[in-house]
């Protein structure tokens, strides 16, 4: 597997340079923000490396001392502090940490909680170094199942079986007891194996899912067990089995399993109309919060209850500000539902009802968690409804929609994956089974939203083909579709049943198999190679609720060349909400033919395109008389891409025979000085990273303009403003960074402002 840490180093070296800056200022949601949630993380591994013993462990309410009698929890509290250090980033070279490795390496384990906690942290350690302590304790806890893979407090003694013991395959067993709870770890525990490697028997597998089938109560729920009343807590941990179950027996099926499916319906339905953070139920709110984060992830799910699970539980931690006395075990699974639950998201799956958009349940759960590993850090996948806003859809700049027939798609529908699409995102398709009517209904969707576009085969030397992994026979290109503007893909069509690859995980390796080499180039091209907005921002720029302070108004001019045509619907969608929020001020943007520019009369004219265009005599004119009235013109190659600000600055220089040169760090632009309030000092502005890898550029901004009694009422830019304007993180485009673009076209939108209001140039007649 290649190391993903090796892509990043030079974004790490422009960072230390100065050179560039992430690509989006988040927008928190509510009273929560990334950075009170990392002050929490910090807060808690402090309280817990404060709490460690000099001996490397942790004692606490379920663990007094090293020297107490043996019981179910002891060494419990030392584990789960270990994993959720390890979990939240810390290195196992830590001193603390390697010695409470070395700690739990020796003692003797009697629980299943406890060493369900320790076979986790072998399974998240080298297994060079540490398989052969996993191996030990994942023999342990499968001897320890017994009757319908259940669980008790106790773990087998060496030698013995319980399975065995107490009579496999039988409801009964261990004196009939039931618990939920301990199963539930029980089967955590041998999952977590299992990822490493562990070959688990189907039979078990089989046996957990018959156990919760039986024990899942008419209302959806489960409960500790059979005689008591269900609870989230137990709900949780039910659902959290059922995932388990289905993703290691049914990962190489076209369809889901029905009954398990019908169950995991049930389940969700429960605790969409029970989700309380606010009651701890059986285990505390610790375990239940965790439990809660577990189904979450498994199912993509990011509403409980209409809720952000995340959000509403984190605020509650954060709160505590890691006061938890001797509590170690809620310190510990308070700092994993923040360090996992805080990642980033970077791929959506499409929910629409009434079709079979979820035939294979793991395909996305299992992609995600082979890029999680390739690029060494965790990331996040969730399902968003058709249904939904499409702005709540940014978080991720991928969507994946995937199917076995054609989708009947509604007006509703067409309008919000357009919706999501002008945003910047990019959208996914995967016909199953090859199916050619799934094609066709996305070609037609394409169609109505682009009717000016359509799909073709990627080319070896897109990004998408090599950006990180190439072909090792450098034979063949990609098998996949792409429909693109010119500046940026749009859509994506594989030719093949990517979800199934995805689905069975089998031996995922890039080197090996097409399907995996391209996601991690589509992945690396989408995300920019790896920049993702955190779990608690958003990239849309919501709008302030105050007064506006006047009005600008833009032209984006239609050209009668249709070579000139823009596959952007509104590149000012964001921007007209930052600049309100910055300067008061409201956008007036309209997008017209150049022949009616007089009639509009906009303080800017912002002439964007990718191909080359010729430029009528009439609209030769129309632009030189909005110069003459004051008006300012931006000429821009949409996404740095294509031949368009250089044919038009050719046909425009008759017209503007002063010094075109590059725009001064004295103007107003960079400066603002003399710019209305609001107005941004651009002296320290970023380019992306394709800008600095292709023109290596000084301290001086590449926008170049016709200077002009002391202004620039024509600006020239071969990098993107509009991209980076919207959001678009897209690797391939050569231009400013989000941050940048929006406040160098705020000073750009005020000059022009003030120059239309105090007249205009002289121009070549």
């Amino acid at each position: 597997m290649k190391n993903f840490l090796s892509m990043r180093s030079l974004l790490c070296l422009l960072l230390a340079l100065g050179c560039l800056v992430p690509c989006s200022t988040a927008q928190a949601q509510g009273k929560l923000t990334d950075e009170k949630v990392d002050e929490a993380v910090e807060a808690i591994k402090k309280f817990l490396y404060d709490s460690q013993a000099a001996d490397g462990g942790w004692y606490g309410s379920y663990h007094k001392g090293p020297q107490d009698a043996q019981d179910k929890n002891s060494w419990g509290p030392t584990a789960m502090a270990a994993l959720a250090l390890i979990v939240s980033g810390e290195s196992p070279q830590n001193p603390k940490i390697k010695k409470a490795l070395e700690l739990l390496a020796k003692v003797e384990i009697t629980g299943v909680y406890a060493l369900s906690m320790r076979t986790h942290v072998w399974s998240y350690l080298p297994q060079d170094t540490f398989g052969k302590l996993l191996e030990k304790d994942t023999e342990s806890m499968y001897n320890s199942w017994y009757g319908w893979a259940r669980f008790n407090y106790p773990v087998a003694a060496y030698g013995e079986s319980f399975n065995d013991k107490y009579g496999g395959g039988s409801a009964a067993g261990n004196g009939g007891r039931v618990d939920n709870s301990t199963t539930q770890y029980g089967v955590l525990a041998l999952w977590q194996a299992s990822k490493r490697g562990a070959d688990i028997p189907d039979r078990f597998w089989e046996l957990a899912i018959s156990n919760f089938l039986e024990l899942q109560d008419t209302d959806g729920g489960w409960a500790y067990s059979g005689a008591r009343n269900t609870t989230q807590t137990m709900t949780c941990a039910g659902l959290a089995v059922m995932f388990v179950a289905q993703q290691e027996l049914f990962r190489d099926k076209s369809k889901p399993n029905a009954q398990i499916t019908a169950s995991i319906e049930k389940g969700l339905k429960y605790l969409n109309e029970n989700f309380n953070p606010n009651h701890g139920g059986h285990g505390g709110a610790g375990y239940m919060w965790y439990g809660y984060e577990r189904v979450g992830l498994a199912a993509g799910i990011k509403y409980f209850g209409g809720k952000d699970w995340f959000q509403e539980i984190a605020q509650k931690i954060v709160a505590k500000k890691a006061n938890y006395g001797a509590a170690i075990h809620s310190a510990a699974f308070e700092l994993m539902f923040l360090a996992r639950g805080r990642v980033p998201v970077w791929i959506n799956k499409l929910q629409i009802p009434g079709t079979a958009w979820n035939n294979r349940p793991n395909d996305v759960y299992f992609l995600n968690r082979f890029i999680s590993g390739y690029r060494e850090h965790e990331v996040n996948w969730q399902v968003v409804g058709v249904e939904s806003d499409p702005k709540e859809w940014m978080s991720a700049p991928l969507m994946w929609v995937s199917s076995d027939g054609a989708i009947e798609w509604t007006d509703e529908q067409v309008g919000k994956i357009k919706e999501y699409l002008d945003l910047g995102g990019t959208l996914i398709a995967n016909p199953e089974e090859r199916s050619s009517s799934f094609r066709a209904s996305i070609q037609e969707l394409a169609q109505k939203i682009y009717p000016d576009l359509k799909f073709e085969p990627i080319d070896r030397e897109h990004p998408m083909a090599n950006l990180l992994e190439g072909d090792p026979r450098g034979s063949k290109a990609p098998e996949f579709e792409i429909l693109s503007n010119g500046a940026r893909v749009l859509m994506i069509m594989p030719r093949d049943d990517w979800g199934m690859t995805f689905q069975k995980d089998t031996n995922p390796d890039p080197d090996k198999n097409k399907a995996w080499r391209d996601i991690i180039n589509i992945y690396g091209v989408v995300t920019d190679r790896g920049e993702l907005t955190p779990r608690l921002s958003s990239p849309w720029v919501g709008k302030k609720n105050h007064a506006s302070t006047g009005t600008i108004k833009v032209f984006i001019p239609q050209w009668e060349d249709p070579a000139g045509k823009v596959h952007e619907h509104d590149v000012y969608r964001v921007m007209k909400n930052y600049m309100h929020n910055e300067t008061g001020r409201t956008l007036d943007v309209q997008t017209l033919p150049l022949s009616e520019l007089q009639g509009a009369d906009p303080a800017l004219v912002h002439m964007l395109g990718v191909n080359a265009i010729s430029i009528s005599e009439g609209e030769r004119d129309a632009i030189m008389k909005f110069v003459q009235g004051g008006g300012t013109i931006l000429i821009e190659n949409l996404g740095g891409a294509g031949k368009f600000a250089t044919s038009v600055r050719d046909q425009l220089n008759p017209l503007f025979p002063g010094t075109e040169d590059r725009v001064s760090n004295r103007s107003d632009i960079i400066s603002g000085r003399n710019l209305p309030d609001g107005s941004k000092s651009n002296r320290d502005f970023y380019y992306r990273r394709l800008v600095i890898e292709r023109s290596n550029p000084d301290g001086r901004l590449l926008l170049r303009g016709w200077n002009k009694d002391d202004r620039y009422p024509v600006l020239l830019s071969y990098e993107d403003f509009s991209l980076g304007m919207l959001g678009v993180r897209q690797y391939g485009i050569n231009g400013y960074s989000i941050e940048s673009s929006r406040d160098l076209m705020v000073n750009i939108l005020l000059e022009a402002e003030k120059a239309k209001a105090g007249g205009g140039v002289s121009v070549a007649e």
